[in-house]
């Protein structure tokens, strides 16, 4: 692929300040991708797409996590009436180490 500049409105967020998406041909596809997925959307769609972020200590099981996704997209489309194919669900581990509570890791508040 031969590489060109892309404009700086098609650039990517990260590269405004340095100008990098000027000389990464990979970035032209991501900043052009991003850009037709966006106007290929109806606009209806992009705005009434529930998202649930669970954050969590680390440690809970491939089942437990696939329980907890399978019950919170359930209870959300039947309590917003959304279908069940619009609900995202995103988990996010932490290890006890990166979380702090009342002041102290809670690594340290809550051993094992």
């Amino acid at each position: 692929m031969q590489q060109q500049s892309v404009p700086a409105a098609l650039a990517p967020e990260c590269c405004a300040a340095c100008q990098c998406h000027r000389q990464h041909a990979c970035s032209i596809l991501t900043a052009v991708s991003a850009r037709l997925f966006i106007s290929t959307v109806p606009l209806h769609r992009r705005v009434h797409m529930p998202v649930i972020r669970v954050e969590l200590w680390e440690g809970r099981t491939l089942e437990q996590k696939r329980e907890l996704v399978k019950v919170l997209t359930r209870e959300t489309a039947r309590i917003t009436g959304c279908g069940k194919a619009s609900v995202y669900v995103i988990i996010d581990e932490v290890k006890k180490e990166n979380w702090g509570a009342g002041g102290e890791l809670c690594s340290e508040k809550y051993p094992e």
